[in-house]
C-alpha cells in the first residue's frame, strides 16, 4: 500500500506545481454549467416548480455539478491510451506494482485539490447567486460519502475500459466521445433526470449513470429517499463487479497482444 500512497503524493505534488492548468479546467467547467441555470430559469417563466425542482434548487443543481465532477470523474482513458500507443505501458509490466492500482491512486493524487478549488469558486460566485442557492442539512447527507466512493470507482473503471480500447486500435477517441455524449444526458448534466419521460427514467435507472452525478446532487438537495439511495448503492456495487471483471479481461487480453507483438 505504501508504494501507491507514494504515487498519490507524487501526483498531488505535480498537480500543485501545475495548479494554473487545474484552475483553468475547473473554471471552464463552471462556465459551462453557469449558462444552463439561466436557460432553465427562462423555461420556468412564472412557474415556481417543475418536476419537484423549484428555481433555487435548479440553480444549485447546476452549481454543484463541477464540485461532484471534481470528486468523482475520471479521465484515465487518455493516460492509458497514450501509454499504450507510445509503448510506455511495457515498462510497468516489469515493476512490482499493479498498473490499474497505480493509475487509480495517481489520478486521485492529481485530483486531490480540485474539489477545494471548486468550492472556492462556488463561494466566489455565492454573492451573485445567493438568492437562488438552496442548501439544507439533513440526516441523509451521511449517505453522500459511500455514494461518492462508489461513483468514483465506477467512473475510474469505465474510463479504464475505454482506455483499453487502444490495445486494438490506435484511434479510440470515438469510444470516449460516445461515452461522454451518453453520460451528458443520462447522468443529468443537461437536466435532472426527473425532467425526462417516465419510460426514459426507467431505462436509465438500470444503468450506472445516475450514481455518477444525479444521486450525489439529489442527496444534497434532499430530493431522494433513503430507499432510493440504498438501491443506487447496491446497483452501483453490482456494476463495479461486472465492469471490473470486464476490465480485468480486457487487460489480460491486451497485455497478451502486446507481448505477442514483441515486448
Amino acid at each position: 500500500m505504501g508504494k501507491y500512497l507514494a504515487v498519490f503524493k507524487t501526483n498531488m505534488q505535480a498537480a500543485l506545481t501545475y495548479r494554473g492548468e487545474m484552475t483553468l479546467w475547473i473554471i471552464t467547467s463552471f462556465l459551462w454549467v453557469a449558462v444552463l441555470p439561466f436557460v432553465w430559469l427562462t423555461v420556468y417563466g412564472s412557474q415556481e416548480s417543475i418536476a419537484g425542482f423549484n428555481k433555487s434548487m435548479m440553480v444549485t443543481y447546476f452549481m454543484l455539478i463541477p464540485v461532484i465532477e471534481a470528486l468523482t470523474s475520471s479521465w484515465i482513458d487518455f493516460t492509458i491510451r497514450d501509454e499504450i500507443k507510445e509503448g510506455k505501458i511495457n515498462a510497468f509490466l516489469t515493476k512490482p506494482m499493479n498498473y490499474l492500482y497505480k493509475g487509480f491512486w495517481g489520478e486521485n493524487g492529481w485530483k486531490a485539490s480540485r474539489p477545494f478549488v471548486s468550492v472556492l469558486i462556488l463561494l466566489a460566485l455565492y454573492p451573485f447567486i445567493h438568492n437562488y442557492f438552496y442548501l439544507t442539512f439533513h440526516i441523509r447527507l451521511i449517505w453522500l460519502i459511500p455514494v461518492l466512493v462508489v461513483s468514483r470507482i465506477l467512473n475510474f473503471i469505465i474510463s479504464s475500459i475505454i482506455g483499453m480500447v487502444a490495445f486494438w486500435t490506435t484511434r479510440n477517441n470515438w469510444a470516449t466521445q460516445i461515452w461522454w455524449a451518453i453520460q451528458t444526458v443520462a447522468a443529468g448534466y443537461l437536466a435532472p433526470l426527473a425532467f425526462f419521460p417516465s419510460h426514459i427514467q426507467k431505462i436509465i435507472s438500470f444503468t450506472p449513470f445516475p450514481i455518477t452525478l444525479q444521486i450525489p446532487i439529489n442527496i444534497i438537495l434532499n430530493t431522494v429517499s433513503t430507499d432510493q439511495i440504498v438501491w443506487e448503492l447496491g446497483k452501483g456495487v453490482i456494476w463495479i463487479l461486472v465492469l471490473g471483471l470486464l476490465l480485468i479481461a480486457l487487460w489480460k487480453k491486451g497485455i497478451k497482444k502486446t507481448e505477442g507483438i514483441g515486448m
